[in-house]
């Protein structure tokens, strides 16, 4: 048979059917099978893709709205990395995906003079991720002379060098993080970070700077705290 007229049950009313003279009734009906559930599959990735989307979307106009709200610099960063989740809009939604929007911060960020921000790290290891991540060549890299510390980073603004006052608040925190924190003063050396050298060795934030410079620090009170308040 070219062609076959049947019932569709749910409209009572009659469907002709071209079919495959040349296959066997079993066949066609064979046939005609893997061709709804190839149809039926596809609709079903299509509403499953066409939701995600959906949900990315109401994710987006979350953060458009989160982002109107936004009026300290230390939420950037965590913004930029919701944003980033969001990006690819093929991607299936997975824990994994959700997971990475609760990523805390690398380091502590701080607010420094004339709008420029540091970042001083917690650990070793993630003053590595501070250098990987964060740091570009022409920032500008803070750390105690002589004792352990925290790594500071303060990020430089482009065709503008840091001042005087910001290299000595960033020198400040170098020495607020360190073990010669309690003895109130200290020696401070920094360069920018493109003459920082990594050797090759398993320690964690271990580096050698070169080109560095010196500054003599004691804390200010008044001004420490005012930097750490705008954390």
């Amino acid at each position: 048979m070219a062609k076959i007229t049947v019932k569709n049950y749910e409209t009572n009313q009659d469907v002709t059917i071209s079919l495959k003279p040349e296959l066997s009734p079993q066949e066609n009906i064979s046939y005609f099978y893997k061709k709804y559930r190839k149809i039926k599959d596809g609709k079903e990735n299509w509403e499953k893709q066409n939701q995600q989307i959906n949900d990315k979307l109401d994710n987006l106009n979350s953060l458009y709205q989160e982002l109107e709200r936004i009026t300290e610099f230390k939420k950037i960063q965590e913004f930029e990395i919701k944003l980033a989740n969001l990006s690819d809009f093929s991607a299936n939604i997975t824990q994994k995906d959700k997971d990475k929007q609760h990523v805390k911060t690398i380091g502590r960020m701080f607010s420094l003079s004339d709008q420029y921000q540091a970042y001083v790290s917690r650990s070793a290891k993630e003053a590595d991720e501070l250098l990987k991540r964060i740091a570009k060549g022409n920032d500008y890299w803070f750390h105690i002379r002589d004792y352990a510390g925290s790594h500071v980073i303060v990020k430089k603004k482009k065709n503008q060098d840091i001042t005087e006052q910001v290299k000595r608040e960033a020198a400040m925190l170098a020495l607020h993080f360190s073990k010669a924190k309690k003895a109130g003063e200290g020696d401070i050396y920094f360069t920018q970070v493109k003459y920082l050298h990594k050797p090759n060795t398993n320690t964690p934030g271990l580096v050698f700077p070169i080109q560095e410079k010196n500054v003599k620090i004691t804390i200010n009170v008044n001004i420490l705290e005012n930097i750490l308040k705008n954390n």
